[in-house]
């Protein structure tokens, strides 16, 4: 009789095994996943000089995991193997850290903070990093005049940051501290950005009327809107974007809000639009925009101004999420007040 001989071929073993500590009880380890077909991964960590043991388990195409709740001081390997059809790969190469001990004091202040506009919706930021006892840092930001709340929270050793939540025209302050378990450290300096316009606004002709006693303010403009490069939809649809009005800045207080689609107000007639607030509003309101020249006119009557107009007068247009404005020197009447354009 013949004999058949089998050779028994183990899956590779994984590569690139490394680690670093991304709190001061958390460590991330990474490798690369350079073999086809595995079943899975298999994490093995053998503290302080003990047997390795399995430390978990993950699907296959995972390429980084974090151990966490670790004790202070303490020596750490891993190594990792493959599993493919129920067979184990040799260990990889070990890789050990250690764990710092646990904070005696709050750790140093970050400094240096910057901030740079990437563009209507990006902000980087950077800061130097004075600690090595912080467990993360908690990086704070403020819209305009409004309290700082917190954005994010990078982890320990990180100096940068990308805040992809920012919004066009609006004012951002960021400030950062570091944090442990025995508390926080001062707040680092503030930075302050302006986000550019994402909406081309032009105000051709406007009237404002701010009147001393009661509801009887009034403000008329007219004008165009064009929509920039950058800016999230490429025109204005009143079935789909809200559209916002304010006499100022994007921190001052909208006079304005019109929602979107035909049930809560908007009419089309030979191509153009038409808004007016309900009966029961008591400030009595008119909007209209023709998407063939991309004119658009707003009538406010029975209205307080949440301050005074005064020059330059800044109008600012919201269409969703995008944002412009158009600030001019408008010529003011001899009665207080008043303004005209042109």
């Amino acid at each position: 009789d013949g004999i058949l001989t089998c050779i028994l071929r183990l899956p590779p073993a994984p590569t690139g095994l490394a680690v670093k500590l991304v709190a001061l009880r958390a460590v991330q380890l990474s490798w690369v996943d350079s073999v086809l077909g595995e079943d899975l991964f298999r994490i093995e960590r053998s503290v302080d000089g003990g047997a390795f043991e399995t430390l978990t388990e993950v699907p296959a195409g995972t390429v980084s995991y974090i151990d966490g709740n670790l004790d202070p001081s303490t020596d750490y390997v891993y190594r990792l193997r493959t599993e493919t059809d129920g067979f184990l790969s040799d260990p990889s190469d070990e890789v050990s850290i250690t764990t710092p001990p646990v904070p005696t004091a709050a750790p140093a202040a970050p400094s240096d903070l910057q901030a740079s506009v990437d563009g209507p919706r990006s902000v980087s930021l950077s800061w130097q990093d004075n600690s090595d006892t912080e467990d993360f840092f908690l990086l704070s930001r403020a819209t305009g005049p409004a309290l700082f709340s917190t954005l994010a929270t990078p982890r320990l050793g990180e100096t940068s940051w990308t805040d992809a939540t920012a919004l066009p025209g609006r004012t951002y302050s960021y400030k950062i501290r570091a944090v442990n378990p025995t508390g926080g450290s001062l707040d680092s300096n503030t930075v302050v950005v302006s986000m550019p316009s994402t909406l081309e606004v032009v105000v051709l002709k406007g009237k404002a009327s701010d009147r001393p006693a009661g509801p009887k303010d009034s403000l008329q403009v007219s004008g165009t809107l064009g929509f920039g490069e950058e800016a999230g939809v490429g025109a204005f649809d009143p079935l789909l974007h809200s559209l916002a009005l304010r006499l100022g800045d994007m921190e001052q207080p909208t006079l304005l809000v019109v929602p979107p689609g035909e049930e809560d107000g908007w009419r089309s007639r030979k191509g153009k639009w038409t808004w007016k607030s309900p009966r029961q509003s008591p400030t009595k309101a008119t909007v209209t925009f023709d998407p063939a020249l991309g004119a658009w006119s707003v009538s406010l009557k029975k209205l307080v101004f949440p301050a005074p107009p005064v020059n330059p007068l800044r109008v600012t247009l919201s269409v969703g999420e995008d944002n412009g404005f158009h600030e001019a020197e408008w010529t003011a009447s001899k009665k207080a007040g008043q303004f005209r354009l042109p």
